[in-house]
């Protein structure tokens, strides 16, 4: 028998997915068990599933990492000069094979692995509830690979270093596996099919609880996956997802918030009932007192003007860029000045709360927003021609934040919408890279603060340590 022997999380039966039910909570099989002995039951495989939710949870990777690097990675934010040395290496971009903030790498293939056990089973009968599971698993594996090939391969569409995309790890693990890269190509194909198949297994299933995923969770990745590789007739697929979600999603469960108050309470309310589990939210990693994803090491630590580290403030021209029209909902989230001894002063934003009525660092952790949807499908109409089209959309989202509306339309005007409805949530390293842009810092920067979209710093390489036990994965060239 040559499958490594695995452990669950025990964590994974306090991580309420689908219900709350109190089977969740029975004790999982005996750590040291073979795979073969792991999954005997659906209960068992319902309970390996909450891992995966569980490694998802994990600040190195979507529980803090997705949202923090994205910023940093850009022309967004900077880690105040008044620092504890978090994420250094990240904002100056000065980080190597050897010397990182990153461990991504290992976490989003922590997830991997975990699916892989649900997905890979093929003892119990594929029932309705384990096709679901199995679903579910799917739509994890994909978006950790989504999140792997950005950060880790080049733009699908630069037609550079193709080859470099990351390994496939097998359904049937085996530790002596030593896996070279995929082609970026093969990459997006083999997350468009699970992602396929997640919405296939999902097919009217229940939906609930928003940190569980769904179909339109699914979709609504489909839609980015689409507009992030652009190969031919990718950018109608992108925007035919998105309507997907924006017409056909679950209005009992899915909505956009359509009023100010909503959407600043969304944001920057000390109750979690105004800010967790909110119909805008299509996937989320839940917090709790007693499970969150590493205590203080939540994104408030860092964004909050309050939280323990409080260390990543906006840059001034893009706090600029949202106070063009102070009647723009977006204001009221930008928080206080930060440190005196930053040239010039950056500011804090007020999108993750440190503390809620139930507690410091337990909001929950948004990854996949119902207002995604509309920027997708102006960002992929445009790039498919349908100029008209794009414009009456985006006119119609700069509305619904209380904006004037534009008169024309650029790839500029559309990124600067993104970059205003999601700043403090990782979204601007992927959308400059995705449309071939530079990274320039214009303040708050001693170095490299002029990438070019081809520059290697674009690609995160893959550890040293890594590459030292698996002679196979080749580095992306020039680290």
């Amino acid at each position: 028998m040559t499958k490594k022997i695995i452990y669950i999380l025990s964590l994974g039966a306090f991580l309420f997915t689908a219900s709350c039910s109190e089977e969740r909570l029975q004790l999982l099989p005996e750590i040291g068990s073979p795979l073969e002995e792991a999954i005997n039951t659906e209960n068992d495989m319902r309970l390996v599933l909450n891992g995966v939710y569980n490694k998802m949870s994990a600040s190195t990777g979507f529980g803090a990492a997705v949202s923090i690097f994205g910023d940093l990675l850009s022309d967004n934010a900077f880690v105040s000069t008044a620092n504890d040395g978090y994420f250094l290496n990240t904002s100056r971009m000065s980080y190597s094979p050897e010397i990182s903030d990153f461990s991504m790498y290992d976490s989003f293939y922590n997830v991997i692995q975990q699916a892989n056990m649900v997905i890979g089973d093929k003892k119990l009968k594929e029932s309705q509830t384990v096709l679901r599971y199995k679903a579910e698993a799917k739509i994890a594996r994909a978006m950790s690979y989504f999140y792997l090939v950005s950060f880790y391969s080049p733009d699908p569409k630069s037609g550079t270093n193709q080859e470099y995309g990351v390994p496939i790890q097998p359904e049937d693990y085996n530790p002596d596996n030593k896996l070279s890269r995929s082609s970026v190509n093969d990459i997006y194909n083999y997350i468009i099919s699970d992602l396929e198949s997640g919405i296939a297994g999902l097919s009217g299933a229940t939906v609930t609880k928003r940190s569980v995923l769904t179909p339109t969770a699914a979709k609504l990745l489909l839609s980015r996956v689409y507009l992030s590789r652009g190969a031919t007739g990718d950018y109608q697929k992108a925007v035919s997802y998105a309507n997907e979600v924006i017409n056909n999603s679950p209005s009992n469960v899915f909505a956009p918030i359509t009023d100010k108050t909503t959407y600043t309470n969304y944001f920057t309310s000390t109750s979690s009932s105004n800010i967790d589990d909110q119909k805008e939210t299509i996937f989320e990693i839940e917090q709790t007192p007693v499970f969150n994803n590493g205590g203080n090491a939540h994104p408030s630590s860092f964004y909050a003007s309050n939280g323990a580290h409080k260390s990543i403030l906006f840059r001034q021209s893009f706090i600029n860029l949202i106070k063009t029209n102070n009647n723009d909902w977006r204001v009221a989230l930008i928080g206080n000045l930060g440190s005196n001894q930053d040239t010039p002063q950056g500011y804090f934003g007020k999108k993750w709360v440190r503390g809620t009525n139930e507690g410091n660092y337990v909001s929950n952790i948004r990854l996949l927003r119902f207002s995604e949807a509309y920027l997708n499908r102006i960002e992929a109409l445009f790039k498919s021609g349908q100029t008209s089209a794009a414009l009456s959309y985006l006119n119609q989202f700069e509305q619904s934040r209380g904006e004037n509306i534009s008169s024309n339309i650029t790839i500029e005007k559309i990124l600067d919408e993104r970059r205003k409805e999601f700043f403090g949530e990782g979204y601007r390293y992927f959308d400059l890279k995705r449309n071939g842009l530079s990274v320039v810092k214009d303040s708050n920067c001693s170095t490299n603060c002029n990438v070019s979209a081809n520059d290697r710093l674009l690609v995160i390489p893959i550890p040293y340590y890594e590459i030292n036990i698996n002679p196979n994965i080749t580095q992306y060239p020039g680290w």
